[in-house]
Protein backbone atom coordinates (compact mmCIF):
# COMPACT_ATOMS: atom_id res chain seq x y z
CA UNK A 1 0.00 0.00 0.00
CA UNK A 2 1.21 3.47 -0.86
CA UNK A 3 2.38 6.31 1.78
CA UNK A 4 -0.09 8.89 1.90
CA UNK A 5 1.95 11.34 -0.20
CA UNK A 6 2.45 9.12 -2.58
CA UNK A 7 -1.54 8.44 -2.99
CA UNK A 8 -1.55 12.34 -2.64
CA UNK A 9 0.92 12.87 -4.99
CA UNK A 10 -1.39 10.57 -7.89
CA UNK A 11 -4.41 12.42 -7.29
CA UNK A 12 -2.78 15.56 -7.80
CA UNK A 13 -1.61 14.61 -11.02
CA UNK A 14 -4.67 12.98 -11.55
CA UNK A 15 -6.02 16.49 -11.16
CA UNK A 16 -3.21 17.85 -13.99
CA UNK A 17 -1.42 19.41 -11.09
CA UNK A 18 1.94 19.52 -9.91
CA UNK A 19 2.49 16.38 -7.59
CA UNK A 20 4.50 18.29 -5.43
CA UNK A 21 3.28 22.11 -4.95
CA UNK A 22 -0.77 20.88 -6.03
CA UNK A 23 -0.42 23.85 -8.36
CA UNK A 24 -1.37 23.45 -12.49
CA UNK A 25 0.71 22.02 -14.53
CA UNK A 26 0.73 24.47 -17.70
CA UNK A 27 0.93 23.92 -21.37
CA UNK A 28 4.41 24.45 -22.44
CA UNK A 29 4.31 22.86 -26.22
CA UNK A 30 2.78 20.61 -28.31
CA UNK A 31 4.53 17.70 -29.63
CA UNK A 32 4.15 16.86 -33.00
CA UNK A 33 0.49 15.77 -34.26
CA UNK A 34 -0.17 13.63 -31.14
CA UNK A 35 -2.33 15.71 -29.21
CA UNK A 36 -0.39 15.45 -26.66
CA UNK A 37 0.56 18.57 -24.47
CA UNK A 38 4.14 18.72 -22.49
CA UNK A 39 3.40 20.79 -18.79
CA UNK A 40 5.21 21.86 -16.86
CA UNK A 41 4.26 23.15 -13.16
CA UNK A 42 3.61 26.60 -12.59
CA UNK A 43 5.61 27.44 -9.22
CA UNK A 44 8.56 29.50 -10.44
CA UNK A 45 11.07 27.58 -8.83
CA UNK A 46 9.64 24.10 -9.76
CA UNK A 47 11.21 21.90 -13.27
CA UNK A 48 8.79 19.10 -13.08
CA UNK A 49 7.32 18.20 -16.08
CA UNK A 50 4.91 15.98 -17.79
CA UNK A 51 2.51 14.72 -20.19
CA UNK A 52 -1.61 15.33 -21.19
CA UNK A 53 -3.38 14.59 -23.84
CA UNK A 54 -5.45 17.59 -25.28
CA UNK A 55 -8.49 15.61 -24.49
CA UNK A 56 -7.90 14.76 -20.86
CA UNK A 57 -7.15 16.16 -17.52
CA UNK A 58 -4.45 13.74 -15.85
CA UNK A 59 -0.65 14.07 -15.86
CA UNK A 60 1.64 11.27 -16.30
CA UNK A 61 5.11 12.45 -15.10
CA UNK A 62 8.05 12.47 -17.74
CA UNK A 63 10.50 9.53 -17.24
CA UNK A 64 12.88 12.09 -15.21
CA UNK A 65 10.61 13.09 -12.75
CA UNK A 66 9.40 9.44 -11.49
CA UNK A 67 11.23 9.08 -8.55
CA UNK A 68 8.47 11.53 -7.22
CA UNK A 69 6.07 8.60 -6.96
CA UNK A 70 8.62 5.95 -5.24
CA UNK A 71 7.74 6.05 -1.68
CA UNK A 72 11.09 4.45 -1.37
CA UNK A 73 13.41 7.86 -2.70
CA UNK A 74 15.20 10.01 -0.33
CA UNK A 75 14.35 12.58 -3.07
CA UNK A 76 10.45 12.63 -1.73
Amino acid sequence: MPRQHTRQHLHRLADGRCPIHGTPMAQIEEAEDTGTLIVKCTQVDCDIRGTRREDEEGVVLLPEFLHLLDPDSPRI
